[in-house]
C-alpha cells in the first residue's frame, strides 16, 4: 500500500492567487471591450474569500487526527497529522507571495502550560511558536493520491512539524495563522487565533515501535512451562496451564512421596464417627465408594494404566492441580451462585406450578380409582361412552381408545366389545377384509355416525341394495349395544348379548385368516383394563404433559433440577491469583523474548474437576436445586466458539459424566475441540503501546535450510485469541497442533493507526517531504522453531 501512494505539494481549483489585496488572495480575468469601431483589452482583478473570512468548518471535513483524541501512549518520534476530506481545503483560502499559494491552515501542538483553547480561539505561547515557524508553512501540508489516480481525487493532510517529548502531555490545534495578510504570530509575545479543531493526547514512554519491534527474539534457555512441588522431601515438576512442547508425565516409582493410594483411607474415632477426609475428586459423579474403589484398583498398575480417577486422587501432582482449582470455588463461589440463580431465573417460579401440576394430576387420578364402580360391567357401563374420546399417541392409525381396540392384531378378528353408542361398528384386521360393493365404506361411515340408508329387510326380495340394508343394521347394533350395557350384571353377560345381536347381522364379511390361526375376539375384562388404565392415568397424563415442554420426556412431572452452564472462563483467576500456575517460570523471560509453549489438557481437566467439586458443593449448601452429574464449569480459556461452530467450540471438556470408565485425564475435550494448541508468549511492552501490531504464523516456500525459505505472506495463520498475562507478557492462542510451528515463521506485523512521517529529512516542497519522511511498517520475522528451544 506505501508503495502505491503520491504526493503532490498543493492543490487550488483555479490555480493561485495573485498578489493580496486587504488579506485576501485576488483572481485577475483578462477580456476584450468591443463596438463596431475597436477593440479595448482590459483586465479585471477579483477579491476572493480569504482566512480571515473563515468561521469554522462543516461537519466531515476532518477524516481523521494522529494520534487519535484520548490516547496515552502516543509515539513522540512521529509527527500529529489532520487529515482533510478535499485535496484543496487547506490552500483553497490561501493567500499567496509570489510562488504557490501557501496554507491558510495550520496544526500546532504543545503542551498544555503553552497552548491553551477557550472555545474558538487557541492562545500560543512562545515555545510553540518557535516550534512552528511560518516560514516553513508551506511544508506542512500537502495532497496524497493513488498513483494512478487524478486530480481531484485524493485529500489532504496538515502536518504539525513540533518536537514531542516521551512521556508528556499535549493539546494540538488547528488554527489560522495569519492575521490581516500576514503572519499571526512572530515568537516576541503570546498569539491569539482562530481554532477550527482541537484534541489532547500524551505520548508514552521512549521508544518507537522499531525500537521495541527489533527487540523481539527467540528466548533464551528459561526455565519455564513447570512449577516444582515438593512431596515428603523430594521435588518433582508439575506443569502450568501452559508448558513446553517436549513436556512429557514421568512415571512415579512405586514408593515416592508424589504418588498416594491411602489419600481416600477411611478412618474412624472411638464412636465410629469418619474423620473429615480430603476430597474424593470425582465422587460428584462417579460416586465416593466407586472413586476410592478405582483408585484402590490402580494400586497395582503402572501409573500409565491408571483411569482419571486414579490419576486425580492418587497421582498428588495432578491432585495439587485440583486443589488449586477446588481453591478457586472458594474464591469464586459468590460469583458462581450469582451466576447459577441468574440462569435459574424463572425456574423456581416453574419448578412450583409443575410441582402443583404434578400433585393435581396424582389427585385425580387418585379420586377416579376410589370411586369406580367395583364390577367390571359397571365399569364398562360408566367409561364405554368415553372410549372415542381418550386420545391415543402411540398407535399407528388410530387417534381414540375406541379406535384403537376396533383394530385387533393381523391374522385375527375381533368386535369392539364395550364400545357402547351410535359410533360403534364391527371391525376386522385392516387391509385383511375383502368385500363387494363397498360394506366397509358404510361401516365406517356408521362408526363415524353420519347417516345411512336403513331399509326393511325385505327390500333384498325386491332387489333393494343388501349393503345399504345391513348398514341400518349397524345403526341399530349401537342402540341395542347402549340399552344392553345398562342394565348388564356382569361382563359375562354383556358378553353374551352382544354375541347374540352381533349374530342378527347379516351382512357377509370374509376375513382372510389362516386355517390354523383361529379368530381371536377382545374379552370385555380386557376392555375395561384398558379403559380403566385411560381414565386415571393415560389419557389425562397424556393431556397435561403434552402441553409441556424443555423436561424430563421420562418424567415429566418430576420436580425440577437446574443444571446452570456457567460461562466463566477459569484462567484469569489463575492468572490474577496464582500466576505461577498459569505460566511457570515466565518472570525469567526478559525484555523482547518469544517463546513457543502449549495449552496442558492434563492441567485443565485436574483444575476444572477441583472446581467444579468445589461448586457443586456450595450451590447444595446454597439449596439451589442443581442436577445430579452436572458439570457447571467447561471452560478455562476464554476463546468463544466462532459463526457456524457449535457452541461446545468454546468448551475445553465434556460434561464429567460423559468421561468413559478408564480414560485417562486430558483426553476428555468436545467433539471437534483441539485438547493441545500452540501458545506463542512474548514479552514486550509492544502489544501494550500498539495494540493494533499483528502476531501470526506464515507458512515458509521450500528451500534447503530454513533461513533459505521465506515466508508464504499470502497463507498467515492468525491466532485464535490475543490476551494479556500482565503489563508486558501478551500470548498469542492458535487453534493449530503446536508442532505446526516447526514449519512456520512468527511474523509480528505492524499496523498503524494511518500513515507516519519523521522529521529528519528536508526537502524542496511538501511533497518531498512527505516521501522522504513516509515511515514504512515494520514487519519482524522469527524462525519457528527457534522459538521451541527452551528447557522444561
Amino acid at each position: 500500500m506505501i508503495e502505491e501512494l503520491a504526493f503532490a505539494a498543493w492543490s487550488r481549483r483555479g490555480g493561485a492567487g495573485a498578489a493580496p489585496v486587504g488579506g485576501r488572495p485576488t483572481t485577475d480575468v483578462a477580456f476584450e471591450l468591443r463596438d463596431d469601431r475597436e477593440s479595448v483589452p482590459s483586465l479585471l482583478r477579483f477579491a476572493q474569500p480569504g482566512p480571515a473570512d473563515v468561521r469554522a468548518l462543516q461537519p466531515g471535513a476532518i477524516r481523521q487526527v494522529v494520534p487519535p483524541p484520548g490516547d496515552r501512549d502516543a509515539d513522540e518520534e512521529h509527527c500529529p497529522y489532520v487529515e482533510l476530506a478535499t485535496e484543496d481545503l487547506p490552500w483553497r483560502y490561501g493567500l499567496t507571495d509570489g510562488g504557490p499559494p501557501r496554507p491558510w491552515l495550520a496544526l500546532v501542538v504543545g503542551e498544555p502550560s503553552d497552548v491553551t483553547v477557550a472555545g474558538d480561539r487557541a492562545t500560543l505561547g512562545t515555545t510553540t511558536q518557535a516550534d512552528h515557524d511560518l516560514v516553513r508553512v508551506r511544508l506542512w501540508a500537502h495532497v496524497q493520491r493513488p498513483r494512478t489516480a487524478s486530480a481531484g481525487s485524493g485529500f489532504s493532510r496538515v502536518v504539525s512539524p513540533a518536537r514531542l517529548l516521551a512521556d508528556r502531555d499535549y493539546v494540538a490545534a488547528l488554527v489560522v495563522p495569519w492575521k490581516d495578510g500576514g503572519p499571526a504570530w512572530d515568537g516576541s509575545a503570546p498569539a491569539e487565533v482562530l481554532c477550527l479543531h482541537s484534541w489532547t493526547f500524551r505520548t508514552g514512554a521512549a521508544g518507537t515501535f522499531d525500537d521495541l519491534a527489533l527487540q523481539l527474539h527467540a528466548a533464551d534457555n528459561d526455565e519455564v512451562g513447570t512449577v516444582k512441588v515438593a512431596f515428603g522431601g523430594e521435588e518433582v515438576e508439575v506443569p502450568g496451564a501452559l508448558t513446553t512442547l517436549g513436556f512429557t508425565w514421568d512415571p512415579i516409582e512405586p514408593g515416592s512421596p508424589a504418588r498416594d493410594h491411602d489419600v481416600l483411607t477411611v478412618e474412624t474415632d472411638r464412636q465410629g464417627r469418619e474423620y473429615v477426609q480430603p476430597p474424593a475428586y470425582g465422587d460428584a459423579w462417579v460416586g465416593h465408594a466407586e472413586v476410592r474403589a478405582e483408585v484402590e484398583a490402580a494400586r497395582p498398575l503402572p501409573d500409565a494404566q491408571w483411569p482419571w480417577t486414579a490419576q486425580v486422587n492418587a497421582d498428588l501432582r495432578v491432585r495439587a492441580i485440583a486443589g488449586v482449582g477446588l481453591q478457586a470455588g472458594i474464591d469464586l463461589q459468590e460469583q458462581i451462585v450469582a451466576a447459577a440463580d441468574a440462569q435459574w431465573g424463572q425456574g423456581r417460579w416453574t419448578a412450583d406450578l409443575i410441582g402443583s401440576l404434578a400433585l393435581g394430576t396424582a389427585a385425580a387420578e387418585a379420586q377416579w380409582r376410589r370411586r369406580l364402580p367395583a364390577d367390571p360391567a359397571s365399569q364398562l357401563g360408566l367409561l364405554g361412552p368415553a372410549a372415542h374420546r381418550l386420545p391415543v399417541d402411540d398407535h399407528p392409525t388410530a387417534t381414540s381408545l375406541a379406535g384403537a381396540l376396533g383394530e385387533p392384531e393381523p391374522g385375527s378378528a375381533a368386535y369392539p366389545v364395550g364400545l357402547l353408542g351410535p359410533q360403534v361398528a364391527r371391525a376386522v384386521g385392516r387391509d385383511r377384509l375383502r368385500d363387494a360393493g363397498g360394506q366397509v365404506e358404510l361401516q365406517q361411515r356408521a362408526a363415524e355416525g353420519l347417516p345411512v340408508p336403513a331399509r326393511p329387510k325385505d327390500d333384498i326380495a325386491t332387489g333393494a341394495d343388501p349393503w345399504e340394508v345391513e348398514a341400518g343394521h349397524l345403526d341399530g347394533l349401537g342402540h341395542r349395544l347402549e340399552q344392553t350395557s345398562g342394565g348388564a350384571t356382569s361382563a359375562e353377560e354383556v358378553d353374551r348379548t352382544l354375541r347374540g345381536v352381533l349374530n342378527e347381522l347379516e351382512v357377509p364379511i370374509v376375513v382372510d385368516v389362516e386355517p390354523t390361526d383361529p379368530p381371536r375376539r377382545v374379552r370385555p375384562e380386557a376392555v375395561v383394563d384398558v379403559l380403566v388404565a385411560g381414565a386415571t392415568s393415560g389419557s389425562a397424563r397424556r393431556r397435561v404433559t403434552g402441553r409441556l415442554t424443555g423436561h424430563d420426556d421420562e418424567e415429566p412431572l418430576a420436580p425440577l433440577r437446574d443444571c446452570p452452564d456457567i460461562d466463566l472462563p477459569a484462567w484469569p483467576y489463575v492468572r490474577d491469583v496464582v500466576p505461577h500456575w498459569l505460566l511457570p517460570g515466565a518472570e525469567t523471560l526478559g525484555p523482547g523474548e518469544v517463546v513457543a509453549m502449549r495449552t496442558c489438557p492434563e492441567f485443565v481437566e485436574a483444575f476444572l474437576l477441583g472446581l467444579n467439586h468445589r461448586a457443586l458443593g456450595e450451590l447444595s449448601w446454597r439449596q439451589h436445586p442443581v442436577a445430579v452429574g452436572c458439570t457447571p464449569l467447561r471452560r478455562f480459556w476464554d476463546a468463544a466458539p466462532d459463526d457456524g461452530e457449535p457452541e461446545t467450540a468454546g468448551e475445553d471438556v465434556q460434561p464429567v459424566r460423559r468421561w468413559l470408565d478408564g480414560s485417562r485425564l486430558g483426553s476428555h475435550a468436545p467433539a471437534g475441540v483441539r485438547a493441545e494448541r500452540l501458545v506463542v508468549v512474548v514479552r514486550s511492552e509492544l502489544f501494550r503501546r500498539y495494540p493494533r501490531t499483528l502476531l501470526f504464523l506464515a507458512p515458509h516456500t521450500p528451500g534447503t535450510g530454513f533461513a533459505d525459505r521465506k515466508p508464504d505472506l499470502a497463507r498467515p495463520v492468525l491466532p485464535r485469541s490475543v490476551s494479556a498475562m500482565g503489563p508486558d507478557l501478551t500470548m498469542f492462542a492458535f487453534d493449530r497442533d503446536p508442532d505446526v510451528v516447526d514449519d512456520h515463521w512468527v511474523v509480528v506485523q505492524e499496523m498503524p493507526e494511518g500513515i507516519r512521517f519523521g522529521r529528519t529529512v528536508t526537502a524542496a516542497d511538501s511533497a518531498a517531504w512527505a516521501k522522504a519522511n513516509l515511515d514504512k511498517p515494520l514487519r519482524v520475522l522469527l524462525e519457528g522453531p527457534a522459538t521451541v528451544g527452551v528447557s522444561g
